[in-house]
């Protein structure tokens, strides 16, 4: 993807949702933005994180140092967010391991592990960890004033296990980051909460997110990237029934032997 959607909040105070990797471009697009609304990135004082990923989190260090904002991260986020280079060790190790168990010394698997390694070098290079003075917690069932409004706290795990979502029920506009996206969503691999030795099962998280929503009177989606989308409900069922046909799929694969390696 070439872009990530940052969302603006102009009053009472002036809010940011998200704010895009660390790169000269994403820095450019975030003042170009803020100019067409007559402010500037030391206007920030607050930037809120939908979640722990680097198009999401990579620049908010260097907003915070501009502009002396408050990040505001969810409990889960919060290590992500001052302790970056041991978690995505502590991540790197986990795949590491899965790599090995499923393919041994085999070349497929060392080349998959060298590439995943250029991956982690290329992204500690857009994301800097915030000083823990600057960073706000908040927690997954809180509810946040943005614009004057009271937005639900959705925790909404499966893209990440720290996706954060928030709705405004009078709306019911819905700041979706990349749980909701018109194009197919990414469980990503990363470890479990409860066990940091296991992998979370991020497609069954994600199942049970897609359930929440449904739950939930959406009008309007922002998602984290491409344009906004109304009538989510009818994409929720489309998501769901591609992942169970993918299922079916690949358990069919299984049962006739056949595999990538």
């Amino acid at each position: 993807m070439q872009t990530v959607n940052a969302y603006l909040f102009t009053t009472p105070e002036v809010v940011l949702v998200d704010c895009g990797e660390k790169s000269a471009g994403s820095w450019q697009a975030l003042q170009g933005g803020l100019a067409q609304h007559g402010l500037g990135i030391q206007d920030l004082q607050r930037v809120v994180i939908t979640h722990a990923h680097v198009d999401h989190i990579g620049m908010a260090a260097e907003i915070a140092r501009v502009s002396g904002a408050q990040i505001w991260v969810s409990d889960l986020a919060l290590p992500w967010a001052v302790e970056l280079e041991s978690m995505w060790q502590s991540r790197a190790t986990l795949m590491y391991q899965m790599l090995e168990e499923a393919l041994g010394e085999r070349p497929e698997g060392l080349r998959i592990r060298q590439q995943l390694t250029r991956v982690g070098d290329e992204v500690l290079k857009m994301w800097d960890p915030i000083p823990p003075q600057q960073v706000h917690c908040f927690s997954t069932t809180d509810v946040l004033e943005l614009g004057g409004q009271q937005w639900e706290v959705i925790y909404a795990p499966g893209h990440s296990n720290t996706q954060t979502c928030f709705f405004e029920p009078e709306s019911g506009r819905l700041l979706a980051a990349d749980m909701l996206l018109r194009i197919t969503p990414t469980p990503v691999i990363e470890f479990s909460r409860e066990n940091p030795r296991q992998r979370s099962r991020g497609l069954v998280s994600m199942l049970d997110s897609y359930q929440k929503l449904l739950q939930r009177e959406i009008s309007l989606v922002y998602p984290g990237h491409f344009e906004p989308f109304d009538q989510p409900h009818a994409l929720i069922q489309e998501q769901l029934s591609r992942i169970h046909r993918r299922k079916a799929q690949c358990l069919d694969l299984i049962r006739q032997g056949q595999g990538d390696f």
